[in-house]
């Protein structure tokens, strides 16, 4: 059976070993901006969602609609960004605020925003 001591300097050895002997590893930098080589609408999102989570953006909800004015509050439609240049890398910080109402409305009329029925007359696709 092995001694306090004997403990003791075993437990002290595998700590160094876990701690001291572990290779260096340089600090990640502090921000990194989230997005993909070529753009696209989820690395868009990311890099809209990114830029509010720092403060650089102020939160939809905080603006009023660019199109109808609404003014967000408790229970009532969201709003949301909208990039109304598209996702592309260089276009994806051009957003305007609006509210889910406009937003829908300016994805008809984009094209975008198009949902399709199935034979069962439910809507296909998640988007």
């Amino acid at each position: 059976m092995a001694s306090d001591a004997q403990v003791e300097a075993m437990a002290a050895e595998l700590y160094r070993r876990k701690w001291c002997d572990a290779p260096f590893s340089a600090p990640k930098p502090a921000h990194r901006e989230p997005y993909a080589a070529g753009g696209n609408r989820a690395s868009a999102h990311a890099r809209i969602h990114h830029r509010v989570k720092l403060g650089e953006l102020p939160h939809p909800r905080t603006l009023p609609c660019a199109d109808c004015g609404h003014l967000w509050s408790e229970g009532e439609r969201r709003h949301e960004y909208d990039h109304i240049a598209g996702y592309s890398r260089a276009n994806a910080l051009l957003v305007e605020p609006v509210c889910t109402l406009c937003h829908h409305r300016r994805g008809r009329e984009r094209g975008t925003h198009i949902r399709k029925r199935g034979s069962n007359g439910r809507f296909i696709g998640g988007d």
